[in-house]
């Protein structure tokens, strides 16, 4: 489970590969090298992979607090997914967790429940919770409007501003 330059690249190239084939917005590689050269980065974040012959098919970044782990980056080379990596990678990133004290694992959201990646998640038996989020705005509304959804996605990417439901499109 380490961060080796070269293990996170081949990681990043498999994980590229699934945002393009699922229309999925890209995080760049900065991101992920972030996550491990943070000061506190491996108290904090694990990475997995697995592997078929020696070639790897999959990986998985989880992100975890003192009591909660959070399901943040999987990836599976296409031609490999009948092997169901991201399950083993799965049951082992909770095994590990589970020793270090997490007691909840967070699997975050899915577009959907027709989508594929919630049945997915919706068979490791937990139960859905509903959310609430929270907000600060440091702007008026009207300024958030006047950006519009298009500037706001190009001057935050990778970041939750305000909900665009309650800023009129442009």
């Amino acid at each position: 489970t380490g961060a080796a330059p070269g293990l996170l690249r081949e990681f990043y190239s498999i994980y590229k590969q699934n945002c393009l084939d699922y229309e999925i917005p890209l995080k760049p590689f900065a991101c992920m090298e972030s996550l491990f050269a943070a000061p506190h980065g491996k108290d904090h974040v694990s990475i997995y992979y697995a592997y078929l012959k020696g070639q790897m098919i999959g990986g998985l970044i989880v992100l975890n607090s003192l009591m909660t782990a959070s399901y943040y980056i999987p990836c599976a080379l296409a031609g490999a997914r009948q092997y169901q990596p991201g399950t083993l990678l799965i049951q082992k990133a909770m095994q590990d967790l589970m020793q270090k004290g997490i007691k909840y694992w967070n699997w975050e959201g899915s577009p959907s429940r027709e989508d594929g990646v919630y049945r997915f998640k919706e068979q490791w038996g937990g139960p859905e919770y509903p959310f609430r989020v929270y907000i600060k705005r440091f702007v008026k509304e009207s300024t958030l409007a006047a950006l519009g959804i298009d500037r706001i996605r190009a001057c935050f990417p990778f970041f939750y501003v305000y909900p665009f439901g309650c800023i009129a499109p442009s």
